[in-house]
């Protein structure tokens, strides 16, 4: 592989990886002759936690929930080294009800459940979160603010909606983006004072999926690493957004080749 450049200059890819032609088609065809399936252990643990902790505040209910998902939920991992499922089977799912219950409504996730445990807590969930969910109150928000309901526009296609799926999970201070708006949090970042304040204390990048690594290799004391490409720069001139740049695509390259020499040294 060759002819690609890295900041002007020509140079040969050092990864080198035979691919295991027979098991990427048995694994392969096990993906694509496996049902999906519903996952409803996430759930299961959900229900009892909360049964548990009812009248405590809801950002300790939140947390004893996660102490008890990483303890108890089984995963689902086979011979594939980068591919495997946060479900307990293969082709697993599972539901997050505290983001939206409409597709488990579709879905009759209490009607199909296979025992009756997973019955209560599928009842539970949807008779909970059904009000409780972020995107029943988010569109209660906006038909105040704007006066009318969005989703006709979602059924339309016109927009994209995202919210059947559980983006809000990866913000680590969760009430502030919902109460006060990600945008002015992007305007006190970039005040001069707090940029120098975050720079005196060794802040190198801002990032949301690493925290989730590192918060549970702190639990489990195991060493994590992470590599970053650079996209966006808030510097005390503004903000430059770089995320379609060439430069972070570049960055992007080098880390996948990094990558894939790493795990080529050790399957």
């Amino acid at each position: 592989m060759s002819g690609r450049k890295l900041e002007g200059k020509p140079y040969e890819a050092t990864a080198k990886v035979t691919a295991d032609k027979v098991r990427i088609e048995r694994l392969k065809e096990q993906y694509l002759s496996t049902p999906m399936t519903i996952d409803n252990e996430r759930v299961r643990i959900m229900a009892g936690v909360y049964e548990d902790t009812a009248g405590y505040q809801q950002i300790v209910r939140r947390a004893k929930f996660f102490e008890q998902l990483i303890e108890r939920k089984k995963l689902y991992i086979d011979d594939n080294i980068i591919v495997g499922s946060m479900a307990s089977t293969i082709n697993g799912v599972y539901t997050y009800p505290e983001w939206n219950v409409e597709w488990m409504k579709e879905e009759n996730t209490v009607e199909n459940s296979t025992n009756e445990e997973d019955r209560k807590a599928n009842e539970w969930a949807l008779e909970y979160w059904d009000k409780w969910a972020l995107r029943p109150r988010a569109d209660e928000i906006f038909i105040k603010k704007y006066g009318y309901d969005p989703d006709p526009v979602y059924q339309s296609g016109l927009v994209a909606e995202f919210m059947s799926w559980p983006g809000g999970g990866g913000n680590l201070n969760y009430p502030r983006v919902y109460n006060e708006g990600l945008a002015s949090m992007i305007a006190e970042v970039t005040t001069v004072k707090e940029l120098q304040h975050y720079r005196n204390e060794g802040v190198l990048t801002v990032e949301m999926e690493a925290s989730a690594l590192f918060t549970v290799g702190a639990y489990r004391n195991v060493s994590v690493s992470s590599v970053f490409a650079i996209s966006d720069i808030l510097s005390e001139d503004g903000w430059k957004q770089g995320y379609h740049s060439n430069e972070k695509n570049d960055g992007l390259r080098r880390i996948f080749e990094a990558a894939l020499e790493t795990i080529s040294n050790h399957v």
